[in-house]
C-alpha cells in the first residue's frame, strides 16, 4: 500500500483508518502516522553492512491482493482498489508478448509511486531484465522529466498521460530539440487526440506510441491500440482487449448495443480487481454479475461510454459523469476541450460546469496571439454544435493537475465576478438604459458580466433565446421590441440606440385572466371547430401525438397520479366545445382522476405494435363531449413499455408536447418517492389567453399586422390547384409518403457555423434551400411557405397547455438569375418581418381575404424546424426515448420537417403521394441536398453559393 508521503496528513489517514497496516517502511513521518504500529527504517536499511535474513517466500495464488491503491471517491473519501497477483501477471504477460522493451532498454518512471501505472514503470522491466530511471518530481516537472529522459538515453516511456505529454512537448519545442532514442510511448489516463500524436511524433521521432486504456479497477489496462502512421478524425480509438480481458458496451438493461452505437463500458475477466479495499458496498455497486460469462464472474462497470467504430476499434467518448446538459441539450465536456486544445493559441482547456453556465478554462500558446471572445466562438462554432460551444471563457497561467498528472477538473475555480480573468474587459454601462438592458442580458444569458460592447451571439445567444431577449427587453421597458432588433443590434450599446429611435407607442399588453370569467373560443380553435363539424367530423387530421418507448420499473400508479394532476392544473386539457345553434361554445370540466389504459402485447408479434400505435393516433375526437386527448400504454413486457399522448390541435400544439412531457417527468419523480408536486401553480390558463386574444382583435390592436399580413398575401399565385376541401376529402391524410435525410454531424456543425457567423438561425438557411427547391421544381417566381411559430416568447405563455402556435405565411420570391447567398439575405429579412407580425392569428385574416376553407390554398407548401424534445433530466432507473409515429402526414401536399438534436439535423420530406409519384420526391430531396452542400460551400474559395439558383436544377 504505496503512500505519498507529500500529500496532506488528513487524507494519508482517512486511507488508513479502515484497516491500519501492521507494518509501514519510511525514513520520516513515523510520529505523524500513529495508525502504523511498527515501522522498519528505509535509511538504516539501506546502510546495513550485512544483507538482512531473508526466509522462505511465501505461497502466493493468484486472487490473492497484490497491492492496494487509492484513488479519489466523488465522496471525497479516498477508495482503496485491493489489485490481485493474478492482474498484475496477465496484464505484463501482455506486456512481453507485444515486446514493448527488452533487456536493453532504459525505462522512465514518470508515475507517481501512489498511483498504480507505477507497477508498470518499476516491476515490469525487471521481468525482461531491462533497467528503470526515477524522476525526481515524475510528471509534475515537465522539464525536469524531459532532462532525464534526454541526459539518461531512455529509451521506453511506459507510463505518461496525454496532459504531461503536452507538456513534454512543449519543452523539447522551447529547447528546439527532438529525441531519437526513445522508441516506444505507453499513453494512457485521459483522452489522447490525433494532434497530441503528431506533436509526439515531431518530438519523439522514432517512437512507437500506443494508445491504452483501462480504470485501475482493472489492473492498469484493459484494451490498446497501437497507433499507425497515418491518423484521421479528433481522437485516437483505444483499440480492443488485451488477452485474458472482456469488455462489452451495454445500455442500462445490460443490452449488448449494436456497433456505431455508444453505451457503458463494463470490463471483465483476468484484469478485474478484487474490489474496493473493505468497502463491500460500493464494490457491489461497481463490480457487477457478468451476465456474459460464467457463474459468479463479475465485471466491473467503469461509468465511461464508448462506441465501436466502423474499423473494429473501440473509441473513447467520455464519462458518464461529465456528460451535463447546456439548454436541455446533452454536451460531452471531453468533446469541448479537444476542440479548445486544437485551437493554435491553447496550450490546455477544460470546461466545468457552474449554474447551469459552460465554463471553460484556458491557458495559452506563448507563441500564438490571444484571441478575442468572438474569434474564438467563431473557431469553435466548426467544431461544435451551437449548445456546445462555452458562455463563459476564463484564462488561466496554468490548469490544476492531482498527483497522477491528470487534469483535476474539481480543482478548477468558480468563474470571477469580475471580468479580469476572462479574456476581455468588459464596457460598464453609460446610462439608467444600458444599465436595465445589461441586466436583461445578464439575465437571459445566465452570465456573470456584460459589457455593452458585447455581442448577445459571442456570449452563447441563440435564436431561443432571442426571441426570450426580445420578450424581456419589450417587458422591461413597456414596448414592443421586434425579434429583429437583437439580430441587427445584438450589443447593449447597439439595443440601446435602437430603442432610443423608437417612439414608444407599440405598448405591451399583458394576458391577464378573463375578468368576467366566461372563456370564448380563439380564433384559431374556432376555425378548427368549423372544419371538424362541415369537412371533417371525426377525423384524425388535427390529431397531435407523441409516443414514448419506457424501459425499466415503471410505477404505473405514479404515472397515472401524474397525468390526473396535469389535467387538473391546465383547463385546456378540461375543456370541450359543444354545439349551440350551429356556433361552438365553451365548457370546462372539473378535476377528476385519470383512468391510464394499460394494453397488453402479450404473446404478439412485435410488428403489431405498429398497428396498435396506428390505431390509437388515427382514433378521431368528439369536440363536443371529450375528453380531446388520451393517454395509454402498450406492454410489451414487464420492463418495457410504450406511452402514447394523443390530443385534438384545439386544445394541444407542439410546444404544449413539450411541456407536458417535463412536467410528467418532474410529477412522476416525486410521486414514485412518495414526494408531493414540486410544481409551481400555472400562472395563466389557456381560456384566459383565448378571451385576451379575441379581446385584441376586436379593440384593433393589431389592425396594422393584419394589413401587412394582407399585403403580403395579395395576389398570392399557388403552386398546385387543389380542389376545394383539400386535405380533408377522398382520405387524403392517409395517402402520404416520407423521406428521410440526415444531415450528418459535420454538414451539421458546418450549417451551425454559417447560421452563427451570418447572425441567421439554421432554419433560415433551410428555408432558403427549400424556396430554391420548390422554384426549381414547379418554375414558380412567387409563392409562399407556411411555417409554424409557438409564440411563446412571452413569459406567461411559456409553460401553457393550448393551441398558442401560430402559422406564418411566408412569401418566397426567387427567379433562376438569383444567387443562393442573395435568397438567404432575403429570406432573413422576411421571416424577420413575419415574426415581428407575428401576434394576430392566421384565422384573423379569413374575413378580408377569400373564403378559403384551409391555409393550405394559400400556401401548399410547409416548412417546420424544431428541436428535438428535452427528456427533462430524465427518470432514474427509466429509459425514456421517443417514437416516431408509424404515419408521415401534413395538411400541406409538401412538407419539410426539420429535427435539430444535439450533434445533427435530420430532415423528413412528406409529399402527397396522389399529386407527387415516388421519383419526383427523390429528385426534390437530392436537390434540396446538393443546395445544402452549395450553401456550406460558400465558405471556400469555390463559392457555390453565389451561383444562379438555375444552377442546380433538379438532377443536373
Amino acid at each position: 500500500m504505496p503512500l505519498d508521503s507529500d500529500q496532506p496528513l488528513d487524507r494519508l489517514r482517512r486511507m488508513l483508518s479502515t484497516d491500519p497496516p501492521r507494518l509501514g517502511v519510511t525514513d520520516h513521518r513515523q510520529a505523524e502516522l500513529p495508525e502504523v504500529t511498527t515501522w522498519l527504517d528505509l535509511a538504516a536499511m539501506l546502510s546495513a553492512q550485512d544483507d538482512p535474513a531473508i526466509g522462505s517466500p511465501p505461497s502466493v495464488q493468484p486472487d490473492d491482493i497484490a497491492y492496494v491503491y487509492f484513488t479519489s471517491g466523488s465522496s471525497g473519501t479516498p477508495k482503496g482498489i485491493a489489485g490481485m497477483h493474478g492482474g498484475v501477471l496477465n496484464y505484463f504477460d501482455n506486456l512481453c508478448l507485444e515486446r514493448y522493451i527488452d533487456a536493453d532498454d532504459l525505462v522512465v518512471q514518470l508515475a507517481a509511486v501512489s498511483f498504480d501505472a507505477s507497477l508498470r514503470d518499476m516491476f515490469f522491466p525487471l521481468t525482461v531484465g531491462a533497467r528503470t530511471v526515477i524522476t525526481p518530481k515524475g510528471g509534475r516537472d515537465a522539464a525536469a522529466a524531459l532532462r532525464v529522459i534526454v541526459d539518461a538515453g531512455v529509451t521506453a516511456v511506459l507510463a505518461v498521460v496525454p496532459s504531461l505529454v503536452r507538456e513534454l512537448v512543449r519543452e523539447a519545442d522551447r529547447l528546439d530539440t527532438t529525441v531519437p532514442a526513445v522508441r516506444v510511448i505507453l499513453v494512457s489516463g485521459e483522452k489522447l487526440h490525433h494532434a497530441d500524436v503528431a506533436a509526439l511524433r515531431r518530438v519523439f521521432v522514432n517512437a512507437k506510441i500506443v494508445n491504452m486504456y483501462g480504470p485501475s479497477e482493472c489492473t492498469m489496462t484493459a484494451t490498446a491500440y497501437e497507433i499507425p502512421g497515418e491518423t484521421i478524425g479528433t481522437d485516437v480509438p483505444i483499440g480492443q482487449p488485451i488477452t485474458g480481458v472482456s469488455v462489452q458496451l451495454l445500455d442500462r438493461l445490460l443490452n449488448l448495443v449494436p456497433v456505431g452505437q455508444s453505451g457503458e463500458v463494463y470490463i471483465g475477466g483476468a484484469g478485474l480487481t478484487q474490489g474496493y479495499w473493505h468497502r463491500p458496498g460500493i464494490t457491489a455497486e461497481r463490480f457487477v454479475p457478468n451476465p456474459f460469462g460464467r457463474p459468479g464472474e463479475r465485471m466491473y462497470r467503469t461509468g465511461d461510454t464508448a462506441r465501436v467504430g466502423a474499423d473494429g476499434f473501440l473509441e473513447f467518448l467520455g464519462r458518464t459523469d461529465n456528460q451535463v446538459k447546456i439548454r436541455g441539450q446533452r454536451v460531452e465536456l471531453g468533446e469541448v476541450e479537444a476542440a479548445l486544445s486544437a485551437l493554435p493559441a491553447v496550450r490546455e482547456a477544460a470546461c466545468r460546469v457552474w449554474d447551469a453556465t459552460l465554463v471553460a478554462y484556458v491557458a495559452w500558446s506563448d507563441t500564438t496571439p490571444q484571441p478575442t471572445i468572438g474569434d474564438l466562438r467563431a473557431s469553435l462554432a466548426s467544431a461544435l454544435p451551437d449548445h456546445s460551444i462555452p458562455t463563459t471563457f476564463v484564462s488561466m497561467d496554468a490548469l490544476p493537475h492531482n498527483r497522477t498528472g491528470k487534469l483535476d477538473r474539481q480543482a478548477l475555480p468558480e468563474p470571477p465576478a469580475e471580468r479580469s480573468a476572462l479574456l476581455d474587459a468588459p464596457t460598464a454601462a453609460s446610462d439608467p438604459l444600458e444599465d436595465a438592458l445589461i441586466a436583461v442580458w445578464t439575465e437571459v444569458l445566465d452570465a456573470t458580466v456584460v459589457g455593452v460592447h458585447d455581442s448577445f451571439f459571442d456570449l452563447g445567444g441563440h435564436s431561443l433565446l432571442a426571441m426570450r431577449l426580445a420578450a424581456r427587453i419589450s417587458d422591461v421597458l413597456g414596448t414592443e421590441i421586434p425579434l429583429r432588433a437583437v439580430f441587427d443590434a445584438p450589443t447593449v450599446a447597439a439595443m440601446a440606440e435602437f430603442v432610443g429611435r423608437t417612439t414608444g407607442d407599440h405598448t405591451r399588453t399583458p394576458v391577464c385572466p378573463s375578468p368576467d370569467g366566461s372563456p370564448r373560443l380563439s380564433p384559431s380553435q374556432s376555425h378548427i371547430w368549423h372544419v371538424d363539424r362541415h369537412l371533417a367530423p371525426g377525423n384524425a387530421c388535427y390529431n397531435v401525438a407523441g409516443i414514448f418507448r419506457i424501459c425499466g420499473d415503471l410505477d404505473i400508479a405514479a404515472l397515472t397520479d401524474a397525468i390526473t394532476e396535469i389535467v387538473r392544473r391546465h383547463e385546456a386539457l378540461r375543456t370541450v366545445f359543444p354545439d349551440l345553434d350551429g356556433e361552438p361554445t365553451v365548457r370546462l370540466h372539473p378535476p377528476a382522476p385519470t383512468a391510464l389504459s394499460v394494453d397488453d402485447l402479450g404473446t404478439e408479434p412485435q410488428s403489431m405494435l405498429t398497428e396498435r400505435i396506428h390505431a390509437v393516433v388515427q382514433r378521431g375526437f368528439d369536440l363536443a363531449n371529450g375528453p380531446l386527448w388520451r393517454t395509454g400504454l402498450i406492454r410489451l413486457s414487464r420492463q418495457e413499455h410504450v406511452f402514447f399522448l394523443v390530443a385534438h390541435h384545439i386544445v394541444f400544439d407542439g410546444h404544449s408536447m413539450g411541456n407536458y412531457y417535463r412536467e410528467l417527468t418532474e410529477l412522476y419523480r416525486a410521486f414514485s418517492s412518495g414526494l408531493p408536486s414540486p410544481l409551481t401553480p400555472v400562472p395563466l390558463q389557456y381560456p384566459d389567453f383565448a378571451t385576451w386574444q379575441r379581446a385584441q382583435l376586436e379593440a384593433g390592436t393589431w389592425d396594422s399586422d393584419i394589413t401587412y399580413w394582407r399585403n403580403q398575401l395579395a395576389e398570392a399565385v399557388p403552386l398546385i390547384r387543389l380542389p376545394d376541401g383539400y386535405p380533408f376529402t377522398e382520405d387524403r391524410y392517409q395517402r402520404r409518403r416520407h423521406r428521410a435525410k440526415p444531415l450528418g454531424e459535420q454538414r451539421t456543425r458546418n450549417l451551425l457555423r454559417l447560421a452563427a457567423r451570418s447572425q441567421a438561425t439554421p432554419s433560415m438557411l433551410l428555408m432558403a434551400v427549400f424556396q430554391a427547391a420548390l422554384f426549381l421544381a414547379f418554375g414558380q417566381e412567387a409563392f409562399h411557405v407556411a411555417t409554424p411559430v409557438a409564440n411563446r416568447a412571452r413569459p406567461e405563455r411559456k409553460d401553457m397547455i393550448g393551441f398558442v402556435a401560430n402559422t406564418l405565411l411566408i412569401r418566397a420570391d426567387v427567379t433562376a438569375d438569383l444567387t443562393l447567398s442573395e435568397l438567404l439575405a432575403r429570406v432573413r429579412a422576411s421571416l424577420l418581418d413575419g415574426f415581428a407580425h407575428a401576434e394576430p392569428p392566421l384565422e384573423s385574416l379569413r374575413g378580408s381575404l377569400a373564403e378559403f376553407t384551409s391555409d393550405v390554398h394559400l400556401a401548399q407548401a410547409l416548412f417546420n424546424m424544431q428541436e428535438a424534445p428535452d427528456d427533462g433530466g430524465g427518470i432514474p432507473g427509466l429509459t425514456i426515448t421517443p417514437v416516431d409515429p408509424p404515419d408521415a402526414w401534413s395538411r400541406y401536399p409538401i412538407a419539410l420537417f426539420v429535427t435539430q438534436r444535439p450533434s445533427d439535423i435530420d430532415l423528413h420530406f412528406v409529399y402527397d403521394s396522389v399529386l407527387f409519384d415516388p421519383e419526383w420526391a427523390d429528385s426534390t430531396v437530392r436537390t434540396v441536398d446538393r443546395l445544402i452542400d452549395s450553401v456550406l460551400d460558400g465558405d471556400g474559395d469555390d463559392n457555390r453559393a453565389d451561383l444562379p439558383i438555375s444552377v442546380f436544377s433538379k438532377d443536373s
